[in-house]
């Protein structure tokens, strides 16, 4: 029994049975501390962003190089052959930037993007549960340096064969992309030997 503290009357409070609370209690979801989310597969995410490296045109900075210091010696000589000697590195170094800036790659986890030029571009897209194999080709040198091309041989009637030239870790791209691929066709429904049927 409770009293109203203004005017001292009894006040009755209904009591809810036990019963009825359980019922109108739901657990909508659970979820375990620190438990990752699982991602949206249809959510396109960029997985890895990458150029050719300068080290892969170490032999034409090197050239670049000698013909700079050989330009500045004859200036100093004060000879007038500097001033070819100069636009030559130039022209060389000029031609590495340009290659280096007018590639660029990009992986999601749902398609390969190639985009090559400066001014006007061209991008060639490539589904991943396209894509039937990935090689990687390194000479001697180009493992040294840590460089190399990855081809990847796709169903893409479009670019059944990219070629993704002079970029660093290589094998590392290539690991990516097997994997990524392997989960596309996993998502597609896409079985290998429809692919060996294909070949």
């Amino acid at each position: 029994m409770v009293l109203c503290p203004a005017c001292k009357r009894e006040i009755k409070i209904p009591v809810q049975s036990r019963e009825a609370g359980i019922q109108e209690a739901k657990i909508l979801k659970t979820s375990q501390p620190g438990s990752p989310v699982s991602a949206d597969p249809d959510k396109e995410e960029t997985v890895l962003e990458f150029r050719p490296v300068f080290r892969a045109f170490l032999g034409e900075i090197i050239i670049a190089a000698g013909l700079l210091v050989a330009g500045v010696a004859l200036a100093q000589l004060v000879h007038p052959a500097f001033i070819s000697f100069v636009a030559v590195a130039v022209m060389v170094l000029l031609h590495v930037w340009i290659r280096f800036a007018s590639r660029k790659y990009r992986i999601t986890n749902q398609r390969l993007f190639a985009t090559r030029g400066l001014i006007a571009r061209n991008t060639e897209e490539i589904e991943l549960f396209r894509v039937k194999d990935v090689k990687v080709d390194q000479g001697i040198l180009q493992r040294l340096l840590g460089y190399g091309t990855v081809t990847v041989f796709s169903s893409d009637e479009t670019a059944p064969k990219l070629a993704i030239a002079e970029i660093g870790d290589p094998m590392e791209v290539k690991e990516t992309l097997r994997t990524l691929y392997r989960t596309a066709r996993k998502e597609a429904g896409v079985k290998p030997t429809e692919f060996m049927m294909d070949e």
